[in-house]
């Protein structure tokens, strides 16, 4: 389990990705056979994004995988989008052992696609997230690295899509107590969102980067009069950002292979 510390700065890390609701001990509603695996996703996706119990979902997206796989147009891109939609099921309800392996069998699967695709980096993303909450903190660093080199790689380094990964990286150098790198990388990514702060999903994204950054000064600096003042001048400039229009919740790639959000 990571020390106490770790738990409190991991919680910045977690305000940057999908969390599924806490398991409430409802019985599973598994979606009738004559739904679509497409349906069948949709349905999990709801149940995810409105906090209802992951246990649900992880039936939707179960019953998903056996559609599909029954359908004769079965692609490696439907497959390892309903693992990935799985690992974040079983991750919401503490199974980290296998959200892990599931993001895994997603990965295997993206990469025999193209690879090459924002989705991979956000299931990347995913399974970086699930290695931190088993203690894994070497295999989370290296797995948003990597989910980093490749939003640069398709996106460029001044894209809001790359913030994203600024922001990712930046936790994960602060849970390493690097607060020199933490604070760079912080930085940047609020001048990627800056220029796009007119967008309702940048805009939560530069909150959080400013709200972050502010965390690690204060932790950086200590009592400093002048980094104290700072500080609390990013936290009321974030926090002020939670006035405007918010930004339709996401779990990243659609069902129908469209990328959302990312």
């Amino acid at each position: 389990m990571p020390a106490v510390g770790d738990r409190v700065r991991w919680a910045a890390v977690a305000l940057l990705l999908v969390a599924g609701g806490a398991v409430r001990g409802e019985k599973q509603e598994i979606a009738p056979p004559e739904l679509t695996w497409q349906e069948a996703v949709a349905r999990g996706d709801r149940i995810l994004l409105d906090q209802e119990p992951p246990t649900q979902a992880e039936a939707h997206y179960r019953q998903a995988l056996g559609l599909m796989k029954a359908e004769s147009e079965a692609t490696a891109a439907a497959e390892s989008l309903i693992l990935d939609r799985l690992g974040q099921a079983l991750a919401a309800q503490g199974k980290q052992d296998q959200a892990e392996l599931s993001f895994l069998r997603s990965l295997r699967w993206r990469i025999a696609g193209s690879g090459h695709h924002a989705a991979t980096a956000e299931t990347l993303e995913n399974l970086a997230a699930v290695y931190y909450e088993m203690g894994k903190g070497d295999e989370g660093f290296a797995a948003f690295e990597q989910s980093h080199r490749l939003r640069v790689e398709i996106f460029g380094e001044n894209s809001v899509q790359a913030a994203r990964s600024f922001s990712l990286l930046a936790a994960a150098h602060h849970l390493q107590g690097d607060l020199v790198q933490a604070e760079a990388l912080y930085r940047r990514a609020v001048a990627n969102l800056r220029p796009h702060a007119n967008d309702p999903c940048a805009r939560d994204q530069l909150m959080l980067a400013l709200v972050n950054l502010s965390l690690v000064l204060k932790e950086k600096r200590g009592d400093e009069e002048a980094a104290v003042l700072e500080a609390d001048v990013l936290e009321k400039e974030g926090l002020g950002l939670l006035s405007s229009p918010e930004c339709p919740p996401s779990l990243g790639e659609s069902p129908w292979g469209r990328s959302s959000g990312s």
